[in-house]
């Protein structure tokens, strides 16, 4: 059984006593360890069973609680041009096997290298442990792949004489006079 919730109370054996007559047990009487059982632990139903000459017999049923593994979603990732675009991303939500929405620790981060100043990758790692101790880790990896930069359109210019091409042209000060020859 994963969870408490689950337990479900058995039905007890039709029992005869020596002469062939049914006997109707009294109980359960249930004892839980530990009490109460909020994570993992065992629940005990005992019936006693008692004839005509007062011949007593007890019928029990252990339950055990075992929470199994619990399972996170695929680790997320993206592919973003610079490192400060490689925010911290909100972790999904993660229940246990019985239901609990887990509150995770974290993050772990990790970049290859380190320090990440131009490319490479940042790992943001999430780890959700539910009350009998099992763990699952989601994380996001962002690969940080610089785009090509841009550059203004190249310049030139017509003179009359060569001496004129001995001015070196003034670099652009805006896009908008890219491209143009402006003497000095």
């Amino acid at each position: 059984m994963a969870c408490p919730a689950l337990i479900v109370q058995p039905t007890p054996p039709a029992v005869v006593d020596g002469c062939g007559k049914a006997l109707t047990p009294t109980g359960p009487v249930i004892t839980n360890a530990p009490n109460p059982i909020t994570c993992e632990g065992t629940r005990t139903f005992v019936w006693t069973y008692t004839d005509c000459a007062g011949l007593v017999r007890t019928w029990s049923h252990v339950t055990t609680v075992e929470r199994l593994p619990f399972t996170v979603p695929a680790n997320g990732s993206a592919t973003v041009a610079c490192p400060a675009n490689a925010t911290q991303p909100t972790p999904p939500t993660v229940t246990s096997n019985c239901g609990e929405t887990l509150t995770p620790t974290g993050p772990v981060i990790t970049n290859a290298p380190n320090p990440l100043t131009c490319e490479g990758t940042r790992t943001y790692a999430f780890t959700y442990t539910d009350c009998e101790g099992n763990t699952a880790t989601w994380s996001f990896t962002y690969t940080i792949e610089r785009q090509p930069f841009t550059m203004p359109a190249n310049g030139s210019a017509t003179v009359d004489c060569p001496d004129e091409t001995d001015v070196v042209p003034r670099r652009p000060s805006s896009p908008a006079t890219a491209g143009r020859f402006w003497p000095r």
